[in-house]
């Protein structure tokens, strides 16, 4: 019944990709101790597998394919490092997607970066950090138009979506010149007053503070 156990857990352990037939030559105290110890490894690197296949390969199929195949007695250890690199860089990711969330700007992406898509984010992520960048430059500007001119600004679905960037930012640009031209226009009519001996630093204070009423007053004003 012993020489029975140990045909049987030599037919086990060739399933497992293990040679242990030299098991079949052994005393019967021996076999045993000498298939218990390959069943031990085999259950090791059994357990080894499925945690690269459910943790790394997600992240790296190829990385995952070259664990699988690897024979270095170090191999649990490589393991745990490349998984805890992986789950440390992807959180890393999602905490800088929320941030940018928090302040204002949406990823074409709504959900968490998930662990297949990490490598395509990391290879792409110095261009999308510009992209944020930038957009959240024409963010700060844009909030003070929804302030001051909300005439403007309301309705208008491209605030902070990531995707929409380069039109959002040509259309604060655009507000932005249109700031500027009411300034010039206002300071020119503002010079020929002052010109003609009227006190008009009030209407410089007004014209800094929101040019478009400001002139529209003075022109209201001008008769």
């Amino acid at each position: 019944k012993r020489r029975k156990v140990i045909e049987e857990m030599v037919t086990l352990l060739e399933t497992d990709g293990i040679n242990a037939a030299d098991a079949l030559e052994m005393s019967i105290t021996d076999a045993l101790e000498y298939l218990t110890e390959l069943q031990v490894d085999a259950d090791s690197r059994r357990t080894i597998r499925l945690r690269i296949e459910h943790d790394v390969r997600p992240f790296d199929v190829a990385l995952a394919e070259s664990l699988l195949e690897s024979e270095d007695s170090n191999l649990a250890e490589q393991v745990d490092s490349i998984m805890k690199n992986f789950r440390n860089r992807l959180d890393s990711l999602n905490d800088s997607i929320d941030e940018w969330r928090n302040k204002g700007v949406t990823m074409p992406h709504l959900d968490r970066i998930r662990p297949e898509e990490l490598l395509e984010w990391e290879a792409n992520i110095h261009e999308v950090e510009k992209t944020v960048e930038i957009h959240l430059r024409a963010l700060e500007r844009w909030k003070d138009f929804e302030i001051l001119w909300p005439d403007r600004t309301a309705g208008v679905s491209i605030v902070g979506r990531l995707e929409h960037t380069e039109e959002f930012v040509d259309f604060v640009d655009s507000l932005d010149h249109e700031w500027r031209e009411l300034e010039l226009e206002g300071m020119t009519l503002i010079g020929e007053w002052e010109d003609q001996g009227f006190a008009m630093d009030m209407w410089r204070i007004r014209l800094a503070d929101e040019p478009r009423s400001a002139l529209a007053w003075l022109k209201a004003e001008e008769g």
